[in-house]
């Protein structure tokens, strides 16, 4: 069966009427757009912000909170806490910092790093405090560490617990150092798988250190000697370098 000629021409008139229809109101509303302008701009508080995670400690040499990034070993900022949303959260933490001055508590913050001031420090405007935890650490995808806890006191023997990934053992186990504030190793020891390690799941392990305490001078002992260092370092049977990797924990040694 045909189809009538006008049938034909009377479609494709309604079809073309259509189109120009839809051009006439994505060009009305082109302009409308252009004459009002793109929508509500975001404000300064909202952005620019930054959210991540590192570590914030009390340095009471300069009197100040200083807040250093995960993955940037080197710099540090200057917190800025007037603008904080969580002020009772913030005093709080404030508060525990201040117990223990140098002993690193982990954070995930949300601010805004800003130019260094007159006297040469960058500043990280904190907004807001996402998370703290004692137990946190930069490389929480990796390794975690439940005992002993950033800026706990140890004494000997000392019960070391936690969870690791299995790319971080080579046949069950890894190498755990201690040392004292200059460096020098008080004790090793090897932490132990304790069910099946290779898998790319946490597996726990422990390990236990029994060792000498360093000794301390007569009289008051300065706060920075008590200070060590627990080291985790993921065993590493190539010996390639690039492949190593170790979780630092702050520690404080019983004085005598």
């Amino acid at each position: 069966m045909k189809t009538p000629r006008k049938a034909v021409l009377a479609a494709i008139l309604i079809g073309c009427a259509l189109l120009a229809g839809m051009y006439v109101l994505l060009d009305r509303g082109q302009r409308i757009e252009e004459e009002e302008g793109p929508g509500p701009e975001i404000s300064a508080g909202e952005q620019g912000t930054e959210v991540g995670p590192g570590h914030v400690y009390w340095d009471k040499r300069s009197k100040v909170f200083k807040y250093q990034p995960c993955g940037d070993p080197v710099r540090q900022y200057r917190v800025q806490a007037e603008d904080v949303d969580t002020s009772t959260e913030w005093t709080e933490l404030a508060d525990t910092l201040r117990q223990m001055p140098q002993i690193p508590r982990f954070v995930i913050l949300e601010g805004i790093q800003e130019a260094p001031d007159d006297n040469g420090d960058g500043v990280f405007r904190l907004f807001s405090i996402v998370r703290t935890d004692p137990r946190g650490n930069c490389k929480e995808d990796r390794i975690v560490l439940n005992a002993p806890l950033p800026g706990e006191v140890v004494s000997s023997p000392l019960r070391i617990q936690g969870r690791a990934r299995g790319g971080w053992y080579f046949e069950g186990d890894f190498p755990v150092l201690l040392t004292d504030w200059d460096g020098r190793i008080v004790a090793r020891g090897i932490a132990s798988a304790e069910r099946e390690w290779m898998t790319e799941e946490f597996v726990p392990f422990s390990c236990r250190l029994e060792f000498n305490a360093p000794a301390f001078g007569q009289g008051e002992t300065p706060a920075f000697a008590q200070r060590g260092t627990l080291i985790l370092r993921k065993d590493n049977p190539s010996d390639n370098p690039a492949l190593d990797d170790a979780l630092e924990v702050p520690v404080r040694f019983a004085t005598q």
